[in-house]
């Protein structure tokens, strides 16, 4: 059973949830980062079967402003590329949330199961990276923290 990409309205919907002063757009799948992170998602058989990429200073803002990690520290880190402690956990949340976009009563379950970068990504997990059989990206600006984009990738 396949999993769907999410439209506009349910990304903004779930977000809208955690974030405030969000803003989402589409925007085309070559404007992403070369190495983005990345959230993957497993069936309930274990079988990866969808990501979520997003750029790092995306990555940085959502899980900063989840747990209202002052703007200018989430700025500072996102510079310097960093993803850690408090920040990463709170990305990890905001990916597990995602799950929803994925699934509807005609779908069958997914979960998330990690973030992590391309190179840690196995090789069904790059296969659906490189060719998924559907995709969905968008551009989302975080008010006082910043922007980045977001990808929705189904094998």
């Amino acid at each position: 059973m396949s999993f769907h990409t999410p439209k506009i309205v349910d990304l903004r919907s779930v977000l809208d949830l955690l974030l405030s002063g969000l803003k989402v757009v589409d925007c085309k799948a070559d404007l992403i980062s070369p190495d983005p992170l990345i959230g993957v998602f497993i069936d309930d058989d274990g079988h990866s079967v969808a990501l979520v990429v997003c750029d790092l200073p995306l990555g940085v803002y959502m899980g900063a402003a989840m747990v209202m990690i002052p703007p200018p520290a989430a700025k500072e880190a996102a510079a310097a590329g960093e993803l850690s402690g408090m920040v990463k956990d709170s990305l990890n949340e905001v990916m597990n949330i995602l799950s929803r976009v994925f699934m509807s009563k005609d779908t069958a379950h997914l979960q998330y199961s990690r973030t992590c970068v391309r190179a840690e990504l196995s090789d069904v997990e790059q296969a659906i990276f490189t060719n998924p059989g559907k995709q969905v990206y968008f551009d989302v600006s975080i008010d006082r923290y910043g922007d980045g984009k977001i990808g929705f990738l189904v094998a």
